[in-house]
């Protein structure tokens, strides 16, 4: 006599096989997510972290893109971090600043380094290029406890939580990276290595470098825009709202538009009208909400000369001490903070390592 077979376990099998694939599924996610904080390194998150938990007690706090490095606060005579990460966007900006006010460890004076057309940027955007940046500054603030979402972009704040390995297109660069942790040895990492050489631009590389840049910025910022016109004015409204919330808190906000090379201020007046006027009216708008704008793009003695550059947007590190002296002192004129009378800038340049 035969016994039959069971239907419940000839049933079961495809259950066992969907729980089977969605097991290996979670594994080979897992995996990915491990090895992708594993190539990260510690550039992004641990150096940051770094910086943002020495703030307390500290007299100012320079937050932006790879700008935010060269307002040198020892040149400016003051205590303080510079907190740059290349290519953040204003409300990643802001958001690192909401960060330090809850926090309550918001110092006296919070110094924005703002690079050109970034007020049309938006890393959280389907337009841009730079969605790899919003994934970090997630992961940064999130590793710190902090879940907040960056301009309603609840998606990007999931995807850091949660797949951070699908938020890393660039691959390459980050196997390259660890391969050179790797030579480096244990002693090494953990450490930012920063080089900003004295270096000089021809007017061949300014030219060259600046179409270059010009023509992808533009790009971008055309396929943002196109995608979502409001970018401007979010940015505006975040950074109004933002000097407000530090007023209430005893502290100030200063908008620092970093010096341009020359060929690349040729190219941005070149625009059309219409970008030049919403340009101005950024600025002016910034200026009326009673939030003080220093303006470096066209400031004589650091944007009429390539001699001042390494490249078209970022000055050479003897410049850039220079120019950091010089925003003290129009900041020590308005009251802001006290006149600079530490080491002359030339002194700095010869004792310390470059910014």
């Amino acid at each position: 006599m035969t016994t039959p077979i069971s239907s419940t376990s000839s049933s079961s099998r495809p259950l066992r096989t969907l729980a089977a694939l969605v097991l290996a599924m979670v594994a080979l996610l897992a995996a990915l997510n491990w090895f992708a904080r594993w190539l990260e390194g510690p550039e992004h998150i641990a150096a940051g972290k770094a910086e943002l938990v020495a703030v307390p007690g500290t007299e100012a706090v320079v937050l932006g893109p790879s700008v935010a490095s060269q307002l040198y606060l020892p040149a400016m005579c003051l205590t303080g971090k510079s907190i740059p990460n290349s290519g953040q966007d204003l409300f990643e900006t802001v958001a690192l600043a909401d960060h330090l006010i809850e926090r309550g460890d918001i110092p006296p004076l919070v110094i924005v380094a703002n690079a050109a057309e970034f007020h049309l940027s938006d890393n959280g955007s389907a337009g841009t290029a730079r969605r790899t940046r919003r994934i970090e500054t997630y992961r940064l603030l999130q590793s710190l406890g902090d879940w907040r979402m960056i301009d309603g972009d609840w998606a990007g704040a999931a995807r850091a939580a949660v797949l951070p390995a699908l938020g890393y297109d660039n691959w390459r660069a980050r196997a390259r990276q660890a391969w050179i942790r790797w030579k480096a040895g244990a002693s090494q990492r953990g450490k930012v290595q920063r080089q900003r050489p004295t270096v000089f631009l021809t007017q061949e590389e300014d030219r060259r470098e600046a179409q270059s840049w010009f023509a992808a910025r533009s790009l971008e910022t055309s396929r943002i825009g196109y995608r979502d016109s409001e970018v401007p004015e979010r940015a505006l409204r975040a950074l109004m709202a933002l000097s407000d919330r530090l007023q209430r808190h005893g502290s100030r906000l200063v908008v620092v538009n970093m010096p341009l090379s020359p060929a690349i201020r040729e190219l941005l007046d070149s625009r059309p009208a219409a970008d030049l006027r919403l340009q101005a009216r950024f600025m002016d708008d910034l200026r009326s909400a009673g939030i003080t704008v220093i303006d470096g793009t066209s400031e004589p003695g650091f944007a009429d000369d390539i001699i001042f550059f390494r490249d078209p947007t970022h000055l050479n590190g003897f410049a850039a001490v220079n120019f950091s002296r010089h925003v003290a002192e129009r900041l020590a004129a308005r009251g802001y903070i006290a006149p600079p009378t530490c080491e002359k800038p030339e002194d700095i340049v010869r004792t310390v390592d470059l910014p």
